[in-house]
């Protein structure tokens, strides 16, 4: 699954002016949680948003090889070392998200992991 279509969580933020969202008055002070699951699917924000597209995170400008030193990096990297010591199998029917507070699988993941030797 990619991270873009099944995030973990939303962003929360303080608001610190009362702004309009949607024609709805939020007043200053209020927690907002921002809703990366929705924006990731959003046909305004992404060109054919549920289409495996790699490319599309490319700066035209700087090329393929340009650094973004940020987070999701990290996870990205746990991930890599956990394919490279382990080998992981999955043979139960595909999972459905339940988009709560978080996204969560709609049943418990049985993933069996194997040393690699």
């Amino acid at each position: 699954m990619f991270p873009r279509l099944h995030p973990a969580t939303g962003w929360p933020r303080l608001l610190t002016k009362d702004v309009v969202l949607s024609g709805y008055k939020v007043p200053s002070g209020t927690t907002v949680v921002y809703s990366n699951y929705l924006s990731g699917r959003s046909e305004k924000l992404f060109k054919f948003p549920l289409e495996f597209n790699p490319e599309r995170w490319l700066n035209e400008e700087l090329g393929k090889s340009t650094h973004s030193p940020v987070s999701h990096l990290e996870s990205g990297h746990a991930c890599a070392l956990l394919v490279q010591r382990f080998i992981l199998e999955y043979h139960e029917e595909p999972v459905e998200m339940k988009l709560r507070m978080f996204v969560i699988p709609d049943r418990p993941l049985r993933i069996k992991l194997f040393d690699r030797e």
